[in-house]
C-alpha cells in the first residue's frame, strides 16, 4: 500500500449472482426464424379534404390615435419608518470635574470606553450604508411602479380603442 493511496477512488465491489449454466440458456422457449408483424387493415378513404381558408383581419395601429383614458388612483406615497429601540440613558456623573484637575481612569475603564466608541462608530457606518441603500431601493421601486403605471395606461387605451371598433361593427351590421 502505497502512500498515496488514500487519494484514489475506492471501487465498490458488486455481489452479483454467477450467471446461469449455458444448458439453462438453451432451454428455454425462444422464438426462431422471422419475426413479422400482422400486415394492418385497410382504412376508410377520407371524405371531406377541404379546408376552409382562415379568416385574416387587419389591425390598425393604434400610434396616432388618442383615447381619454380614466382618471388612475394613484396611492400616496407612505414615509418609511425605521422603528429603533431607544437609546440607553448614560448615567452623568453629578459632579463634573474642572478643566484644571487631572482625571484619572483605570486602563480597564478606558479599554472598554474605547471599544464602545469603536461600537458606536461601526454602527453609524452600518446604519448609513443602510439609509443609502433603502433610498436607492426606493427610487427602483417607484421607478417600477411609474413603468407599471404606464404599461397599465397603455393597455387601458388598447382595450378602449378594441371596444370601439368591436362596437362600431355591431352597430353598422
Amino acid at each position: 500500500m502505497g502512500v498515496l493511496d488514500i487519494f484514489k477512488r475506492k471501487q465498490k465491489e458488486i455481489d452479483l449472482p454467477p450467471p446461469p449454466p449455458p444448458e439453462l440458456l438453451e432451454q428455454q422457449d425462444m422464438p426462431q426464424g422471422d419475426l413479422t408483424l400482422p400486415p394492418l387493415p385497410d382504412l376508410p378513404p377520407i371524405e371531406n379534404t377541404e379546408v376552409p381558408e382562415p379568416k385574416s383581419y387587419e389591425i390598425p395601429s393604434l400610434e396616432n390615435e388618442e383615447f381619454p383614458l380614466p382618471p388612475l388612483e394613484v396611492m400616496p406615497k407612505q414615509e418609511l419608518q425605521v422603528k429603533t429601540d431607544e437609546p440607553k440613558q448614560i448615567p452623568v456623573p453629578e459632579t463634573i470635574p474642572k478643566k484644571d484637575v487631572p482625571v484619572f481612569v483605570k486602563i480597564d475603564e478606558y479599554r472598554n470606553i474605547l471599544e464602545n466608541i469603536n461600537t458606536i462608530r461601526n454602527k453609524i457606518k452600518e446604519s448609513d450604508y443602510v439609509v443609502e441603500a433603502l433610498g436607492d431601493l426606493r427610487t427602483k421601486v417607484e421607478a417600477e411602479f411609474e413603468k407599471w403605471r404606464e404599461d397599465l395606461e397603455e393597455m387601458q387605451r388598447k382595450l378602449l380603442y378594441i371596444d370601439k371598433v368591436v362596437f362600431e361593427d355591431k352597430v353598422k351590421s
